[in-house]
């Protein structure tokens, strides 16, 4: 089994910047949905 290369460090700190931007582009979705959702019952 081949051994797969180390990542770098600025590689690690990439992949964790790329998640959280998903993380808070997915959360920016669900507040617009919701927000939208108050105005219709408001």
């Amino acid at each position: 089994m081949p051994r797969r290369a180390q990542p770098t460090p600025f590689q690690e700190e990439d992949t964790m910047d790329i998640e959280i931007v998903n993380a808070l582009g997915t959360q920016i979705a669900d507040l617009t949905q919701r927000t939208a959702e108050l105005r219709r019952y408001l």
